[in-house]
Formats: structure tokens, sequence, C-alpha cells
């Protein structure tokens, strides 16, 4: 009990030697934190660098996947078309591919022809905004 009261009364009466100590404490914890906040500013920093060069070879290498995709469609090359059309007429294409193999179902492959092509002046009719 009386080790209690003599805390409350540290706490409630603090002695200007250890307030001094005190304040001192705190302003180096301070000084510490705010290094410390630099140095993780400077990792986070490099961090995020490192993650925006992920992000720029990652765009740049799916931009390079749809333009291979492109060349393998029955479109012109210098034809500036979306990305979204690009996948449109590649759908299209496959089924349309689909049907050339199976050559009993006659009327499947004009109906999948004609899909194609529709897709194909969709894209001509809409080019892409630069």
């Amino acid at each position: 009990m009386k080790l209690l009261q003599q805390q409350l009364l540290l706490t409630m009466f603090p002695r200007s030697g250890m307030k001094l100590i005190h304040d001192t404490e705190i302003h180096c914890e301070k000084a510490k934190s705010e290094g410390s906040d630099a140095q993780e500013g400077h990792v986070g920093s490099k961090r995020r660098s490192e993650a925006n060069a992920r992000e720029r070879n990652r765009v740049q290498h799916l931009g390079d996947m749809f333009e291979r995709l492109k060349s393998a469609l029955p479109i012109e090359l210098d034809m500036k078309i979306s990305k979204l059309a690009i996948l449109k007429i590649a759908s299209a294409y496959i089924r349309y591919l689909d049907c050339v193999l199976d050559a009993e179902n006659v009327r499947h492959l004009v109906e999948s022809e004609q899909s194609l092509m529709l897709r194909i002046c969709e894209a001509r009719s809409y080019p892409k905004k630069l």
C-alpha cells in the first residue's frame, strides 16, 4: 500500500530532476524515431521504385503479347484497334478455325465466318483512341 501511495505521489508531483530526465528521454526517443522514419522512407522509396519498375515491365510485356496475338489474326498489322477488340476478334477467329476443322457443319462455318467478319468490321469502325 505504501509503495502504491509513493508511486501515486510521484506521478502527481514529479521532482524537477525527474521531469528533466523524462523530457530528455522523450527527446531522444523522438530523435531516434525521426531517424528511423527517414530510413524507412528511403527503404519505402526504394521499394516503390522497384514496384514501379516491375509494373512498367508487366505492362510492356502485356502490350507485346497483345501485339503478338494481333499479328496472328486476319487483320492489317498497321490497323489501330483496342485490346478489347483484339480479344473479341481472336475469340471469333478461334471459333471460325474450330468450324473449319469440323467441315461437316457448313452452316455453322458460314455463321462463324460472318461473326468473325463482323468483329473485324466493328474494330475498323471504332478505331483505337490515341
